[in-house]
């Protein structure tokens, strides 16, 4: 068998690209999931296309494409037949929509008592209710997101991983335990403070070094709250070239919008309402960082919009579940009642929830809190998963699109569903494709193509190492010019280190031009530090489109030796 090969170099600086060129009209098509929820927040199921009103940029448009999945299954609405309790549908054969939940366990905002009741929660939602058509992903955040089990529908093995991380610490009690002692620091300002109890210093002098403090832990929670808003952000990033309904599932007691803002405005009610020297001319507004109102230097409420934008963008369900309950109030616990002042619980609590429960609003998912029944909470978090309706509209604009979907007639209903949708081109849905599939593990060859990978050796100051791609040249489209035969491949590559660091992603275009008898070959290189690696690469038939997703893992340590 004749074979077209094409050598690949994913982490060269350039690369000499031979172009076609290729016309073609793009009808897009825009899938919104939905769910519709009536008063009681229950799921409303037997609604036709002809129910919904969609509007996008603020008109209206046509609903093009329209199917209700549930539990995975595609429905009919044409019929009754198929014994399905729903009426007017019946399962269409073999058209499942597969879901891809990815489940986020957060040791770093969330208190151990809390982890082990959604643990308890979820391991009751595998057992009972997870469907055949949903894999599960489980990842646990403590300042690094590790994926703990790859895509899976094995019941036994994500009850096996959810009991191991379960045993595993949290690292939310340093952040308590600190915020505890801040809060006596204040209280010892005041106590302890003016000349006559340390020579030398006022009580002003001290409340500028609680307040310094205080900033100083107010950065470090900024610091943590965006470096987890960024790890989510890429995992929704990744997740975005997933088949089916992807939907993340972020567990967590919550990520302030202003970090340390209950503790500012604990120093300011304190230190407002005692003298901060013998005169009473000095006010606590009148010190470095004692202006409590004004928190906007730690706003991360940008960081909220911008996984907001990536949710909608890569039409991504976040749902965000708060495992504490029904809590009482923050200052008035044991560890508190000395203190000469008492944490503001409605601002813990809105600090803590508002912009997750932005991004849920705005991505189609749900945000809950406050919920002793976690067995219940869950169970409405995960009844959307794989039951929706899908709308397909085709939009005019090319790069963003304004969202609003309602029932007709049915003001009592709600509708679900992303707010904003951006449109990504061919070029980009593959570049994330290939770096999701870095971590699902998963591949498609239509192409029937196959990776040939030689041996790693030093070459200077890298290592490096060949790769070849072959494809069956009755695959590709290649079209007659005279003697020849015409096509075009487009490659993109990207490399995962065993330090879970990922390469840039690489393109490569290659023209072929093949007379009978002949094969398309050319011999570039890989190069790599001396680590181990796994390549993701997509292979396109750039005339029609077809893609072959394939992994090859590389051994470069023996460069190092």
């Amino acid at each position: 068998m004749k074979l077209v090969t094409v050598v690949l170099a994913a982490l060269i600086a350039s690369s000499m690209l031979a172009q076609t060129v290729r016309e073609s009209v793009e009808v897009r098509v825009v899938e919104i999931e939905a769910i519709v929820l009536d008063r009681a927040g229950k799921p409303v199921e037997g609604l036709t296309k002809n129910d919904f009103e969609v509007t996008i940029d603020g008109r209206p448009s046509e609903v093009t494409n329209f199917f209700t999945v549930r539990r995975g299954s595609v429905l009919d609405d044409t019929t009754n037949e198929g014994g399905i309790d729903m009426p007017g549908v019946k399962v269409m054969p073999e058209m499942n929509i597969p879901t891809r939940l990815l489940v986020v366990i957060d040791d770093v905002h969330m208190s151990s008592a809390s982890k082990k009741r959604a643990i308890d929660a979820l391991r009751k939602y595998v057992e009972t209710s997870m469907d055949d058509t949903t894999t599960a992903m489980i990842m646990r955040w403590n300042g690094t997101m590790t994926v703990r089990v790859r895509p899976t529908s094995d019941r036994a093995t994500l009850l096996r991983e959810l009991t191991a991380v379960s045993q595993e610490p949290t690292a939310s009690i340093a952040t308590l335990s600190e915020r505890t002692r801040l809060m006596r620091s204040v209280d010892t300002a005041i106590q302890e403070g003016g000349e006559s109890r340390i020579p030398g210093l006022t009580t002003a002098d001290l409340a500028r070094t609680v307040l310094r403090e205080i900033d100083m832990y107010s950065m470090q929670q900024q610091h943590d709250v965006e470096q987890t808003i960024e790890a989510l952000w890429d995992l929704v990033a990744m997740a975005s070239s997933l088949d089916g309904r992807k939907v993340v599932l972020y567990v967590s007691e919550g990520l302030p919008v202003q970090p340390g803002a209950e503790l500012r405005d604990y120093a300011l009610k304190v230190f407002s309402s005692h003298a901060l020297d013998d005169t009473g001319t000095t006010r606590v507004e009148d010190l470095p960082g004692g202006n409590t109102l004004d928190s906007s230097h730690y706003d991360v409420m940008p960081a909220f919009r911008g996984l907001t934008q990536r949710a909608q963008s890569s039409g991504v369900v976040f749902s965000a579940l708060d495992p504490g309950g029904l809590r009482g109030f923050e200052g008035t616990g044991a560890e508190n009642a000395a203190g000469m002042a008492s944490l503001d619980t409605t601002l813990i609590r809105s600090n803590a929830s508002q912009g997750m429960r932005m991004v849920a609003a705005e991505s189609g998912g749900k945000f809950l809190e406050n919920e002793n029944d976690l067995d219940h909470a869950v169970a409405i978090l995960t009844q959307s998963v794989s039951t929706y309706y899908s709308l397909g509209v085709q939009p005019a604009s090319k790069q963003a699109i304004d969202i609003q979907v309602s029932i007709r007639g049915r003001k009592d209903l709600r509708v679900v569903t992303p707010r904003r949708r951006g449109l990504v081109s061919e070029e980009e849905a593959i570049a994330s494709s290939i770096r999701a599939r870095l971590y699902s593990r998963e591949q498609a060859n239509p192409l029937d193509a196959t990776v040939a990978l030689g041996t790693a050796w030093p070459n200077g100051t890298k290592c490096v190492a060949p790769v070849q791609i072959m494809i069956p040249p009755e695959k590709l489209t290649l079209i007659s010019s005279g003697p020849m035969r015409q096509g075009e491949v487009s490659i993109y590559a990207v490399a995962l280190d065993d330090h879970q660091q990922e390469s840039e992603i690489r393109t490569v275009k290659r023209s072929i031009a093949l007379q009978p008898g002949d094969s398309f070959t050319e011999s570039v290189v890989f190069g790599f530090q001396p680590r181990r690696y796994l390549i993701s690469i997509a292979i396109v038939d750039t005339a029609t489109g077809l893609t072959s997703y394939l992994l090859k893992a590389v051994d470069a340590k023996i460069c190092g030796k």
